[in-house]
């Protein structure tokens, strides 16, 4: 069932499930939809997509923005997900926001400002992913965010 339209898919999804982290197959298939609306030219190598609320602000009021780093090697090959993080304002007279949680699934680890860097294969770590994946479908299913934008962050070399 895609999370994102609710209608059931047995498609083939562009991303790989190819990480330490258990990315749950409802996450992957809304990833893979989120893409589906982005226009991604094709010379690009690793992109971001940002999920934001723009209702979200320093009051704490609205969803954390999230951002997702993909990759892949050549134009034809699948998505690999090399970055997950979500981001907060730290406290209401903040004017910048800062790192909440950090899945670096490429390097293989996590960063939590209150515990700094850790390997990603922790126990703790991957329990809390498991929160985190379920808690960020769940956004995406409530169509808590309202504005999504890719960017490119490398292209492929010619």
């Amino acid at each position: 069932m895609c999370v994102v339209c609710g209608k059931g898919t047995n498609m083939n999804l562009p991303i790989l499930r190819d990480s330490i982290l258990p990315l749950s197959n409802e996450l992957l298939v809304s990833l893979s939809t989120s893409l589906e609306l982005c226009n991604i030219p094709r010379d690009a190598k690793r992109i971001a997509l940002n999920f934001r609320d723009t209702q979200y602000n320093q009051t704490g009021k609205g969803s954390l923005p999230v951002e997702v780093h993909l990759a892949r090697e050549t134009q034809d090959s699948p998505w690999h997900i090399a970055i997950m993080a979500c981001f907060a304002y730290p406290e209401a007279a903040s004017s910048q926001m800062e790192v909440q949680l950090y899945f670096n699934l490429k390097q293989g680890w996590f960063y939590q400002p209150d515990i700094e860097q850790c390997d990603l294969n922790r126990p703790e770590v991957i329990e809390l992913f498991k929160s985190w994946d379920k808690a960020f479908v769940r956004l995406l299913r409530k169509k808590a965010f309202n504005q999504l934008t890719l960017t490119v962050l490398k292209k492929l070399s010619r």
